[in-house]
């Protein structure tokens, strides 16, 4: 029979005391560990900043987003002016 011993949690480094159940040990002691174990493996990608296009406003990109506008007025003309090139 293997013996149970005490791991350390690698995020906090506190004694995470064997467990009676059969199977895979954790690895971790807490939720709050796992969530951060996780954040240091995916970095958030860096907010960049460009102006707007209509006004020339300074807007916060994120990785993902469309448009480059500041307001649902300006996406909306923004739309219409390309919708009549169409």
């Amino acid at each position: 029979m293997a013996t149970r011993e005490t791991r350390r949690c690698p995020e906090c480094d506190a004694e995470i005391p064997p467990s009676d159940v059969i199977g895979r040990q954790a690895l971790r002691r807490s939720q709050a560990c796992r969530e951060k174990a996780y954040r240091k493996r995916h970095p958030r990608a860096p907010v960049q900043k460009a102006p707007c296009r209509e006004c020339g406003k300074s807007l916060k990109i994120q990785p993902g987003r469309r448009y480059r506008l500041c307001s649902s007025a300006f996406r909306r003309a923004d739309y219409r002016k390309h919708e009549e090139k169409w």
